[in-house]
Formats: structure tokens, sequence, C-alpha cells
């Protein structure tokens, strides 16, 4: 069994068994050319990549197997790569982080073929080299042939770390050249017991974030610190419960309100987030209407919940969220988000 001591550091909740893999590859030497992070969004894949590859590269690691957080590769590997922006003299050689542009629907192929020439090229310390490729799934296919080709050869002391909602949205050429470590959703109490003991969160706020958390963590610490993202949630939430009570006429309008001048691919990612929200308060709805009220996600919600399972029976409930996995699915057809919220006001 691992050392609590190298297993205290690390940023996961819950998923200690991946924790304690990392902990014991990294103090054995063990470590793969390859890893595939894979599950749903904010189990905090991406910050498990970022902790081991600090771990992989730090040159004052002691015998607790965590980074010292002093010496020079440390302090230069951060959340984005760099400790101050536009800084060369910032940037760590030896550490390369790869992700989407924000308002872009998939990784840039020119991003994507420096980040493989960085790879390739050897460690500039002498120690190891580490990457971190930040949902993986979005590289078009000439990146992930280039990709394969530097996985096919790994470096000796390099290791490169992909993160993907799933196994299945990778290329199995790629995929059967990693080791691949699953991510599940983390239970209600492991998270409760997190934000109460560790964040210091009232035990009513611990609980509601808890639960509109769902298992993941990463989007608990989301509701807790992130004001802006708790906002836009509750006004997610309470555009919907104005598509179940407005006529036909106001929600158009408020379709055109929401939408009027927003395009690109971040904005379709948003919509995306929004329909799931809309899922989850209508499956809401429908475990009230079916005395599951214990079951809710939204508890801080639950009055309006509550009077919405009074207007709308099960049948229709169950039509309501056919609908909007419908709507997803327009969406990943790159169909226009404005034309997809109205197609769901007509269908329901």
């Amino acid at each position: 069994m691992e050392n609590n001591d190298s297993l205290k550091n690390w940023p996961l909740v819950g998923n200690r068994q991946i924790s304690g893999f990392l902990a014991k590859s990294a103090s054995s030497g063990k470590v793969a050319g390859a890893y595939l992070f894979s599950g749903p969004e904010d189990l905090g894949k991406t910050e498990a990549a970022f902790y081991f590859a600090r771990i992989l590269l730090c040159t004052g690691r002691g015998k607790s197997g965590s980074p010292c957080g002093q010496c020079d590769s440390c302090r230069k590997i951060e959340r984005n790569g760099i400790t101050a922006e536009n800084d060369p003299a910032a940037l760590n050689g030896d550490f390369h982080f790869l992700e989407k542009e924000k308002e872009k629907k998939n990784i840039a192929i020119e991003a994507a073929r420096e980040f493989i020439r960085a790879m390739n090229m050897g460690a500039f310390l002498g120690g190891w080299k580490a990457g971190i490729i930040k949902e993986a799934d979005r590289m078009s296919e000439e990146s992930m042939n280039a990709l394969l080709k530097t996985l096919e050869e790994p470096k000796k002391r390099t290791t490169i770390i992909l993160t993907a909602s799933s196994s299945d949205s990778l290329p199995e050429t790629i995929v059967s050249r990693c080791q691949i470590l699953n991510f599940s959703p983390v239970s209600f109490s492991d998270i409760y017991d997190y934000l109460v003991d560790e964040r210091g969160a009232n035990r009513t706020m611990a609980k509601n974030i808890a639960s509109l958390a769902l298992g993941r963590p990463a989007l608990a610490l989301k509701f807790l610190e992130d004001k802006d993202f708790s906002e836009r949630y509750r006004q997610s939430i309470n555009f919907f419960f104005e598509f179940l009570g407005r006529d036909a006429v106001a929600v158009f309008r408020r379709i055109e309100e929401e939408t009027a001048g927003k395009t690109g691919a971040e904005f379709a990612l948003r919509s995306g987030r929004m329909i799931d929200d809309w899922q989850a308060a209508a499956r809401d709805i429908l475990l009230i209407r079916c005395h599951q009220k214990d079951l809710i996600r939204n508890r801080p919600f639950e009055n309006e919940l509550e009077k919405q399972a009074i207007r709308f029976e099960e049948k229709k409930l169950v039509r309501i969220i056919s609908e909007l996995s419908r709507a997803k699915d327009y969406l990943k057809a790159n169909v226009s988000p404005r034309l997809v919220l109205e197609n769901f006001a007509i269908g329901i």
C-alpha cells in the first residue's frame, strides 16, 4: 500500500486508486510512455495530470513522493504551464500543455504539430519530459496520425497524458498505446465531506452543492468558488422554468433575446451545457412526481420544481426529456443553437 504521505497532497477527491497508482509509478520510475485519463468532465482529470507531471519533473522531490513546490520546475508548472503571462523565462521547456482555444471547436492543427515537435525533443534538464493534451478527442485526424507516430516510438523518460470523456472517442490505434485510467464519479458523501472539512462550507451549502455536482468534485468547486458560474447556472434553470410557464409567443421572443448576435463554437458548447442543465431539472420534476424527492439534483430550486411537478404529468415530462436529448443531438450535428431551442419549444 502506498504511503499516505504521497497521497495527501493529490488534488483528486475520490478516485484514490488512481492517485495511489500514479504515486507508486512515479516513486518506482515505472512510468508509461502515454496515459489516457478517461471519464466525464469535472472529475479532476486535468488537475491530476498536472500534479503527476509536477511529480515527475520535480528536482527536489523527497521521500514523500510529493513535488517540493520550491524547485525551478515546480514553480514553472502552473495550471496553464506558465507562471507569468508572455514571459518566456517562465516557461518550463520540459513541460508542454495542449488544449483547444476558447472560441474554437477543435484543437488547431498548428498547435498540435508544435506540441508533437516539442515532445520529440530531448529533455532540457536531462530528467523527465511531460506533456498533457486536454480533450484529446478534439484533435483532427491529421493530428491524431502525427501523435500516433510519436506514441509508437516513445522517448525515454518522456510521458504524454491524454484526457478524454471516453476511450471510445479516440482511435483504437491511439488507445492501444496508452495506459488507461478510468475516472469514476465520486460519492455524494465524499464530496460533501470535502466541502465541509477542506473548504469550510456550511452543511446546508455543502449538501446542496454535493447534489448539484452529480459526483463531479471539480464542478462542486465551481459552484462553491465561482459566483459567475453559479449565477449562470441559476439563470439557466430559471430560463427552463420560463419555457415551461410561458406561451409560445413569449418563449420565441425570449429565445431571440438570448441568442441575438451570439455565434461560434463556444456559444454552441454553452448551449449544450444549458440543455444538460434542463434535462437534470426535468428529471427532478419527474422524480418529485414519482415521490422520489430525496434523489433530486437541484435542491436550491426545490420549491419551483414542486410547482412544476403539480402542472405536468409523467408522460409529458418523459416527452420533455426526450426532446432535450434530441436537442443535444442537433447541437452535435452543428445545427444553430437558436434553431435547436425553437425546435424544442415547438416539440413540447
